[in-house]
């Protein structure tokens, strides 16, 4: 909704969603094709009383990895792989220190700290083998 600039119809959606889910969330990126809504989603989350947090895709481990990562994209969906591509790289694995320093950076700081709280809450257990 707001890519498309309906910020009435986005804070609807969230109070619908309020309704429902007992803890709401808006993550927060830096990823550039999300830029245009990145003030949006500020004044979203003032308004609905929902907090934000730093939430950016990682789909590969490293930068170089965007085109092997497009590739197999591009095979999955059946579709010409383009060589001349101008991929986007940023949605590689950051460490944490690094991540947190870009929203720090940009003034942010609150959301890295709200996504560590909501990590911090999380236990997962695999069990491998039978």
């Amino acid at each position: 909704c707001l890519l498309s600039g309906d910020f009435e119809k986005a804070e609807n959606i969230i109070d619908q969603y309020s309704e429902v889910f007992e803890a709401l969330y808006l993550g927060y990126t830096f990823q550039s094709s999300l830029s245009p809504i990145q003030q949006d989603l500020i004044k979203l989350s003032e308004r609905s009383n929902s907090d934000l947090v730093a939430f950016d895709a990682v789909e590969y481990l490293d930068k170089e990895d965007a085109f092997a990562t497009d590739v197999l994209r591009t095979i999955g969906v059946n579709e010409i792989i383009e060589l001349d591509k101008v991929l986007e790289q940023e949605k590689s694995l950051l460490s944490a220190w690094d991540r947190t320093k870009q929203y720090e950076d940009a003034g942010l700081t609150k959301l890295a700290k709200t996504a560590d709280q909501i990590a911090s809450q999380i236990s997962i257990n695999l069990t491998l083998g039978t």
